[in-house]
């Protein structure tokens, strides 16, 4: 499949990988053959041709390795030229602007993703794609195969039982990447849960306190105001406060903490600034140790000290264990 397209730069490469692990849904495989497509990118003023790869091509170094949904995605890249153009709200009837508003402007099971393109010529199977997105999370890094990838948009329906068992492959690679969600959670999800490297779980809400209509599917931010909690490695609530979870894990007091604007870190780390310079004046580690300065901070995987939703909580148990949602 030949297109033109222009090299994306790394900012962009990561926004598109985000809509990409954000919109995951099933794979399975098949004995489909694949055949070569051609098609024409173009960004800003710079164009260049790929030529897609047969996902069965002898010179395909991932040949054995694609999946039902990577097939899918082969056969719904994006030609441009081949869409129609976006209408304005001013160009829209009612009825287009009440459908695109009710999301049913497009055909019942419409899924609208991207997909990675390795030296402008190869498809990469989703699994590499993800592990390899996740593995330079952790580890800090630039990945030589994103820095050798160009996005492609991809749009098509997808068959609701392919979605669901890429979705639930999708998060069992994701799952691997956080420390083991245990039982006890996953029957009584809270809101939110950050899962500790030692054990033990920080919850947004008590167990239990997880409502389906409250759902948001995936990482949450610290907006999010109520209980915050901490439990023990068997599930026992060891602390809870009303005003934020600064203090639950070494159990400090407001006026013990550095009296400054705090802010955590992807890497476990408690930065505080002063209000009025916005000078840093402390660093605490997760667990409230207070360290001499910045440089004494390392990086940590990232998995360890995010928040997620209760669901998600419950999601990447099952998919580990072999449950069923």
């Amino acid at each position: 499949m030949k297109f033109f397209t222009s090299k994306f730069t790394v900012p962009v490469v990561t926004i598109l990988l985000c809509i990409l692990f954000q919109l995951i849904a099933g794979c399975t495989g098949v004995d489909e053959k694949s055949t070569k497509k051609e098609t024409l990118l173009t960004s800003g003023t710079q164009s260049v041709t790929l030529e897609l790869l047969a996902l069965d091509d002898p010179d395909n170094p991932y040949r054995e390795q694609y999946t039902a949904y990577d097939r899918w995605v082969f056969e719904h890249v994006v030609i441009p030229g081949t869409e129609e153009p976006v209408k304005l709200p001013s160009e829209m009837t009612q009825e287009e602007i009440h459908a695109l508003a009710l999301g049913t402007d497009q055909p019942m099971n419409w899924y609208e993703t991207s997909a990675r393109v390795y030296d402008e010529s190869i498809l990469v199977p989703f699994q590499i794609s993800m592990r390899d997105n996740h593995e330079a999370i952790k580890n800090h890094t630039k990945s030589e195969l994103a820095n050798r990838s160009t996005i492609v948009r991809v749009k098509g329906v997808l068959d609701p039982e392919l979605r669901k068992v890429f979705r639930r492959e999708a998060d069992r690679i994701v799952a691997g990447y956080y420390p083991p969600v245990p039982a006890w959670l996953a029957e009584n999800p809270p809101k939110r849960v950050m899962l500790l490297p030692d054990g033990r779980v920080l919850t947004e809400g008590l167990l239990g306190d997880w409502d389906k209509e409250d759902e948001e599917g995936g990482c949450c931010g610290d907006s999010v105001q109520g209980t915050y909690a901490l439990y023990d490695i068997s599930g026992t609530l060891q602390a809870a406060r009303q005003s934020g979870w600064l203090g639950l894990l070494d159990n400090s007091t407001e006026a013990e903490q550095p009296q400054g604007h705090a802010i955590w870190t992807d890497d476990g780390y408690w930065k505080f600034y002063d209000r009025e310079t916005d000078g840093l004046i402390a660093v605490w580690d997760f667990d409230g140790t207070p360290l001499a300065s910045e440089e004494d901070t390392v990086p940590r995987d990232p998995h360890f000290f995010r928040w997620i939703s209760g669901s998600l909580a419950r999601t990447y148990y099952n998919v580990l264990n072999d449950s069923v949602d």
